[in-house]
């Protein structure tokens, strides 16, 4: 029998903020179940990139909030934030924190309006500068939201994202995070989303692909040329296989580390699976679930954000677009809130192919969650070690006929226990433990 073991005795640290998103699922008029989604999920971060209220309602852009460049930077009267006020002042209500992206959206169409660099790059920055005040220290008539991270730009290598050299885009950056920094310097500024590593872990790269490393390597050696500052450095990937996030995370850790940027953080501020018939159901769910799970364990990244949670969006593999009733991949992301509501990480100890594990344990008890996400059944043992003298088990199932449901409760006697488990294919089990008998 394959075992997994967890001694709740040794914590490994803290639970990371993985469980992120893009956009907050909030519709043209303002209506949401935004307050549901947060309690259930935890969400902790909600990204503001590709944020949309309808189809062509782009918000939280620098060429929304600011649509006339020739105009005066200083002046209130030149910013138009109203529709972004209410998409943020959303997010904080239900308790989530915005990460924001300085930047604009995607730009699909033939015609391109907003991606090219800036005819004055000193003033874009400026720009950047008046929505940081607006947001967090009340200029023009704005709030007090303590907004933490400001991401400049997003995927530069793409062409519907930047019509500039690369060169151009490290100016962009440069002369930002210089003048962001200097004004805010309690502020993490960072960036670039950049598009992942795919030379790293695919055999064959297409055109674009090819032109991701070099942009990467190029960044790190013009700002360590320039001295310009970095709190934290982004990246994405949309990938078929989970052990392909692993490996690219673990090769951004590394490359920082060797460009003596070891202190910074690291987030994933975009990812999902590429194919989009895999994005609901329990194929969805234990890609999503097995990430969640192993990126954890790696300790390579600081923060993740799903891409996405508005419900406009195609990417999006939580809810019904319509219906708003939950698919299984929202139940995968509420199993590790469990988790990470708890607090301290327990590192699990699991060989079995194909499957992931993740625990995780406060005071007061434990949990955890095991993803099988081969289309084969296991019958597995996990044993739990360093449990209180009296603890209960609540056993939660999401498969193909259940949604993260109670199927079973065990009270132990002693420090250890073995539960013996039949784990079906593609699947997903929540134990949690609890001090005392019930």
């Amino acid at each position: 029998m394959n075992n997994i073991t967890v001694d709740f005795s040794k914590q490994s640290g803290v639970m990371k903020p993985l469980h992120g998103m893009n956009n907050a699922p909030v519709s043209w008029v303002f209506k949401s179940f935004l307050d549901k989604f947060v309690s259930e999920l935890g969400t902790p971060y909600f990204r503001l990139h590709d944020a949309r209220v309808g189809i062509d309602v782009h918000i939280a852009d620098i060429s929304g909030m600011f649509p006339d460049f020739s105009k005066d930077e200083n002046d209130p009267l030149s910013y138009e934030f109203a529709v972004t006020d209410l998409y943020i002042k959303k997010i904080v209500e239900s308790g989530s924190a915005v990460f924001f992206r300085l930047g604009q959206s995607i730009e699909w169409g033939p015609i391109k309006r907003y991606i090219a660099p800036p005819s004055d790059y000193e003033k874009w920055a400026r720009i950047c500068e008046h929505v940081i005040l607006h947001y967090n220290e009340g200029w023009a008539d704005g709030f007090d939201y303590g907004i933490k991270y400001w991401e400049i730009w997003n995927e530069p290598e793409m062409p519907p994202m930047w019509l500039g050299t690369p060169e151009d885009f490290y100016r962009l950056y440069d002369v930002t995070s210089k003048h962001l920094k200097q004004r805010f310097p309690h502020l993490s500024i960072g960036g670039y989303a950049s598009c992942g590593f795919p030379e790293v872990t695919r055999k064959e790269c297409n055109e674009h692909e090819l032109t991701v490393m070099p942009l990467f390597h190029g960044f790190l050696d013009y700002i360590k040329e320039h001295g310009s500052p970095i709190d934290f450095f982004s990246w994405h990937i949309y990938s078929h296989d989970t052990e392909e996030i692993i490996s690219q995370a673990a090769y951004a850790k590394n490359a920082l580390n060797e460009a003596g940027l070891s202190d910074i953080e690291t987030f994933l501020t975009e990812w999902n699976h590429f194919d989009a018939f895999k994005r609901q159901g329990m194929a969805g769910a234990c890609y999503v679930g097995g990430a969640l799970c192993a990126l954890q364990c790696a300790g390579t990244l600081d923060g993740a954000m799903y891409y996405a949670a508005a419900s406009a969006l195609t990417y999006n593999g939580l809810y019904d677009n319509v219906t708003k009733t939950p698919d299984k991949p929202y139940y995968a992301f509420s199993a590790f809130n469990t988790l990470y509501k708890l607090g301290g990480f327990v590192m699990p100890e699991c060989g079995i192919p194909h499957m992931y594990a993740c625990a995780a344990k406060n005071d007061s008890g434990g949990a955890v969650m095991i993803v099988n996400s081969s289309e084969k059944p296991h019958c597995i043992s996990v044993n739990l070690n360093g449990l209180d003298n009296k603890t209960t088990a609540g056993i939660y199932i999401l498969d193909a006929d259940h949604d993260l449901e109670l199927m079973n409760c065990i009270s132990f006697g002693g420090s250890d226990a073995r539960i013996a488990l039949n784990v079906k294919e593609q699947s997903i089990i929540l134990i949690e433990t609890k001090m005392g008998w019930e």
